[in-house]
């Protein structure tokens, strides 16, 4: 596991989430509700960065969208099915409404999104991973895809899945003449378009359409064709999974667009411009790392909730748990051999700063408090330093009994 990870779903995060809107303003300052004894506050240097919490933020604009977003946290990892997949690909993250945000429908089916089904299609998320050979391109590479579209009701849904599998079947009997399409065998309700007579060392590239309830659930697999009992069972072990995942996401109910921050959690990350961000559990972090497997693990166990904005918020179940998090991402990505440390901030000697040894301006800088750890990042060690010295302050009036 690497802390870059982290620092990259910041990055990542942001993109998935720009069109999302909100609008907060710099809060009310507040009393403190729990200091470090070692940081001497009054010589803490912040720079331009804000030091106090935002107000809340309001509802999303784009409603669709936002649910999408949220529904990452219910869409099965790959990993969860095969544990070998956990080098990130594309695509991945959520989409709504707006037809220029849907390519990766495409990328997925290979079909168009602008198909009538999709007239009631509110939106999706995918999450894509590869093996270790994936990027590398060889004869073993494996690549999933899994998306989760959400459409108006079940009826949609079914009929979004018929829609596909026709057009699967006009393709195969017009132009594509060793396409096939069949139901997969021991998941009923699933079908299955892929390609026969290919021969190793060839792949085989195929593709599972399932409807369940408002959803439709679509699995673009490429493994070695020597692989094709291993990459049936895993999508059945996968689509398995996430009927009962969806069975606990709740959409927001009505028409009035979900809060973008209901867990009062995004208000204390640094801000970025009018980039509004987003709050995650574990699994819709897991979807943006290249270690998604530990970043998931060390999350779960500390029951953590992550806000993505400037910095990096995670609020665990207690202090210990923060203190997990810091040690598994800190001792990780030393140990990877990709960091370096370097200074703390100017009075404050329990922050831990790191220079990117793989890019010539990049630093991280980490730090715990009470519950709460954060992580910055700058093109420089000052700015990191000021950036973590900042969210240090805005920290020290966190809600340490938030649920």
């Amino acid at each position: 596991m690497k802390l870059g990870a982290l620092a990259r779903g910041v990055v990542v995060a942001l993109s998935i989430a720009a069109v999302v809107a909100g609008c907060a303003t710099d809060g009310q300052p507040v009393a403190a509700t729990l200091t470090d004894p070692k940081v001497d506050t009054a010589a803490l240097d912040t720079g331009d960065f804000p030091t106090r919490a935002s107000a809340p933020f309001g509802r999303a604009t784009d409603h669709q969208l936002h649910e999408a977003l949220r529904m990452g946290d219910y869409v099965v990892v790959p990993f969860e099915a095969n544990p070998d997949l956990v080098t990130y690909e594309k695509p991945s993250g959520g989409f709504g409404t707006n037809q220029q945000d849907r390519s990766a429908f495409t990328d997925v089916t290979r079909i168009s999104p602008t198909i009538a089904a999709n007239d009631a299609l509110l939106g999706g998320f995918v999450s894509s991973f590869g093996n270790l050979e994936s990027t590398a391109r060889t004869n073993n590479r494996e690549i999933l895809h899994n998306m989760v579209l959400r459409y108006r009701s079940p009826q949609d849904a079914t009929a979004a899945q018929d829609s596909i599998y026709r057009i699967y079947q006009g393709v195969a009997a017009k132009k594509e003449p060793n396409m096939v399409v069949v139901p997969l065998e021991s998941s009923p309700g699933t079908i299955v378009q892929y390609y026969q007579g290919v021969r190793p060392p060839q792949s085989s590239d195929r593709t599972y359409v399932t409807a369940y309830k408002d959803y439709v659930l679509i699995e673009r697999y490429r493994a070695p064709i020597a692989q094709i009992p291993a990459m049936d069972a895993t999508v059945r072990d996968l689509i398995s999974r996430q009927k009962t995942l969806l069975d606990e996401f709740t959409p927001t109910p009505g028409e009035q667009a979900p809060l973008l921050d209901p867990q009062s959690l995004l208000i204390y990350a640094l801000p970025a411009g009018n980039a509004p961000g987003a709050v995650w559990g574990p699994r819709g972090m897991a979807h943006r790392q290249d270690d998604p497997q530990d970043i998931f693990t060390v999350l779960d166990e500390t029951t953590s909730q992550t806000a993505i904005q400037g910095s990096a918020v995670v609020r665990a179940d207690n202090p210990q748990g923060a203190r997990k998090v810091f040690d598994s991402f800190t001792n990780d990505m030393v140990n990877d051999g990709t960091y370096t440390p370097v200074d703390s901030p100017p009075a404050f000697p329990t922050a831990t700063c790191l220079k990117d040894d793989t890019k010539s301006n990049q630093f991280v800088c980490m730090m715990t408090l009470g519950r709460y750890y954060a992580q910055v990042e700058g093109q420089t060690l000052k700015s990191a330093q000021q950036a973590v010295s900042a969210q240090y302050l805005i920290l020290t009036t966190a809600d340490q009994n938030a649920r």
